[in-house]
């Protein structure tokens, strides 16, 4: 996951034609938490089963720091759901037409846990969907939205939810 600056992949060995130069450190641009966040769970519902980090030449004391820490508090708050067996079955998505060319932008993983299943789903277009995401297992009427501090109700094993551009939900359905 990058937790850098792009400026900071250059190397002098790599690039001799930019040798002399140097970066100017007040242009530098770091990842936002939501990009690093993105990247994360796209990563996670795309089948990877561990995460390294991007964190050349990254600031201890900067804001990306902390993002990059808050990000890793959260993946391991949800540990157990992230290593606990799929949903055997398959997880159907629609879409509502919003008016985007949107065919199959939003992700999906889902997992079985003791404590409930776990749906992980990013949108990868950059695009908004409101989607319809039907479970193929039993679940119960209410799924908490991890981290956003919100619930939302699930009607016949079918929650709906909106997506922003490269957005990311993390649910658990009792």
């Amino acid at each position: 996951i990058q937790a850098m600056a792009n400026e900071h992949w250059f190397n002098p060995t790599h690039n001799p034609e930019f040798s002399g130069q140097s970066v100017d450190e007040s242009k530098v641009i770091y990842p936002t938490f939501d990009q690093m966040r993105f990247m994360a769970y796209d990563a996670i519902v795309s089948g990877a089963t561990g995460l390294a980090f991007a964190m050349h030449k990254t600031p201890a004391s900067g804001a990306i720091w902390a993002d990059t820490k808050q990000l890793v508090a959260e993946l391991s708050l949800l540990q157990n759901a992230l290593c606990s067996p799929q949903v055997t079955g398959r997880v159907e998505v629609s879409y509502t037409d919003l008016g985007f060319t949107i065919w199959d932008g939003v992700r999906i993983l889902a997992r079985c846990c003791h404590d409930g299943v776990y749906l992980f789903a990013a949108n990868t277009a950059f695009a908004p969907a409101h989607v319809s995401i039907r479970l193929p297992v039993n679940v119960g009427s209410v799924a908490d939205v991890i981290g956003e501090d919100r619930t939302i109700g699930v009607v016949q094993n079918t929650i709906e939810d909106q997506f922003e551009p490269y957005g990311v939900h993390v649910y658990r359905l009792l």
